[in-house]
């Protein structure tokens, strides 16, 4: 067997352990030992270990910062709070979905699925409508609103680090393309589920000290994220501030929340696709088609490598192929490898982790429906946002 195909295979091997959790062990323990069994056998070469883990430093430190910070904001009631001001209104729906994008893209998409999807199911249990449709909502936004800001995201983030560019750029290239694709999944979360009319009975107004708190807290770390790195401060730098604040006003320290496993499943798929991705050259393949359809082939081969992989092993690949950011291949890779993810449980770490926060609210999903309703909401958006970027590119 050659190289290649022992390196895609153990790539493989680890992204379906973590899918499958054999004896339902941990998510992180088969990436991990499948890495380490990689680097003992010399199958994986140990001295590129860490220029792979490099790039992924600052996503994996922000990741681990912004989780307790989302933690902190929910001990606080912060999103309780929103949910209960939010739920006693009759566009129940559309407002909670629009609380979803913008968690996602201030906050990161997998603090968003850890803590909306528990409280959106509570929202609909109290208002007599459809559980798995709002359920459905945090993880299909954690696809279609995670490409505005570098922190959206960690594939957002590894971009960011590897080709320096900061939050303007991405709110240039990838925002118009992120409404489009909001707004055309909340219609058809709307037509797909169809949730139905929510009851009349009020469920309170929300207590404006911890809505007020709260928001001072995400307007402040938002602000850090826009200027930050002009100033040389690092994103990473700028959520631990945030946290530290909380922590004040908490006085509690949330060690639980830290992602760590997330964090293992990252820094393992990043060495076993830096790997596979040594050993091909995918730039052929993204440089066949130019012009308008060669950005809309970019962001099609994206959600292929993402969904048979998963999207941060997938960014790892693609990237070293992507060119500069002034271009369009490497927004339209950025744009496939978010929306991809809504295809497919396996093609991000906020699905897994979604799958196993819907099930402990009550709400039972199986891989295969994730699939069936994730096409028929976020392939149209997918569309719309590929549309647009194109669109603003040939403008």
């Amino acid at each position: 067997m050659s190289t290649l195909a022992v390196r895609l295979v153990l790539l493989a091997a680890a992204v379906a352990g973590a899918v499958l959790r054999p004896f339902r062990i941990p998510p992180w323990v088969v990436p991990v030992v499948v890495c380490l069994a990689g680097l003992a056998s010399g199958a994986l070469p140990r001295g590129r270990v860490v220029g792979w883990l490099s790039p992924l430093g600052g996503a994996v430190a922000f990741l681990l910062l912004a989780v307790p910070f989302s933690a902190l904001l929910d001990q606080m009631g912060f999103f309780e709070q929103m949910s209960l001001a939010l739920g006693g209104r009759r566009r129940v729906g559309l407002e909670l979905w629009l609380l979803g994008a913008a968690t996602t893209a201030v906050l990161n998409l997998d603090a968003a699925v850890v803590l909306l999807t528990p409280l959106f199911v509570r929202v609909a249990r109290s208002r007599h409508l459809d559980e798995t449709a709002f359920a459905f909502q945090p993880v299909l936004l954690a696809s279609l609103a995670s490409s505005l800001l570098p922190v959206s995201n960690l594939t957002n983030l590894v971009v960011a680090g590897r080709i320096d560019v900061h939050a303007l750029a991405f709110l240039a290239n990838l925002g118009l393309p992120t409404v489009a694709a909001v707004a055309v999944g909340y219609l058809r979360w709307r037509s797909v589920f169809a949730p139905g009319c929510p009851s009349p009975v009020a469920t309170g107004s929300g207590d404006p000290a911890i809505l007020w708190r709260g928001g001072l807290a995400v307007a402040a770390v938002l602000a850090g994220f826009l200027v930050g790195p002009a100033l040389g401060l690092p994103l990473w730098a700028v959520v631990a501030a945030g946290d530290v604040a909380l922590v004040a006003v908490t006085r509690s320290v949330p060690l639980r929340s830290v992602p760590l496993g997330t964090a293992a499943i990252a820094a393992a798929l990043a060495v076993l696709a830096g790997a596979a991705a040594a050993s091909v050259d995918i730039g052929p393949l993204l440089r066949a088609t130019t012009g308008p359809l060669g950005a809309a082939a970019d962001s099609v081969v994206a959600v292929l490598a993402a969904d048979g992989s998963n999207n941060l092993p997938a960014i790892l690949f693609l990237l070293p192929s992507a060119g500069p950011a002034t271009g369009t291949t490497v927004w339209a890779i950025l744009l496939g490898i978010n929306v991809g993810p809504a295809f497919l449980v396996t093609g991000s770490l906020a699905g897994l982790l979604w799958m196993d926060a819907a099930r402990q609210a009550g709400v039972q999903v199986r891989a295969a429906d994730f699939s069936r309703r994730g096409i028929q909401v976020a392939g149209p958006a997918f569309v719309a946002a590929t549309a647009v970027l194109v669109f603003q590119h040939l403008l």
